[in-house]
């Protein structure tokens, strides 16, 4: 399993959790929900092309997937595996 660095920022809202750097495999419920009730803009990194990275705000998720509402209204969805990073 690849191990990626997760949410690199503080969520500043009611939130009673921190999303600070540490190595882990995949994005915990607990932070997605925390997400999600925050509205906090996301970015998701793919990979090393930037261009490849995907915005937008989480909507839902299950056990391996995240559902990501994009700018333009259209939905994604994409593994909980790739790196979240809170937008500014």
């Amino acid at each position: 399993m690849r191990e990626t660095y997760k949410l690199r920022k503080n969520i500043k809202a009611d939130s009673q959790f921190t999303f600070e750097s540490e190595v882990i495999g995949m994005i915990s419920d607990e932070q997605l929900e925390s997400l999600r009730q925050s509205g906090v803009k996301v970015r998701v990194v793919r990979d090393a092309n930037p261009e490849n990275d995907v915005q937008g705000y989480i909507v839902a998720w299950d056990d391996k997937e995240v559902l990501l509402r994009r700018p333009n209204r259209r939905v994604v969805k994409l593994s909980r595996e790739y790196t979240f990073e809170i937008m500014d």
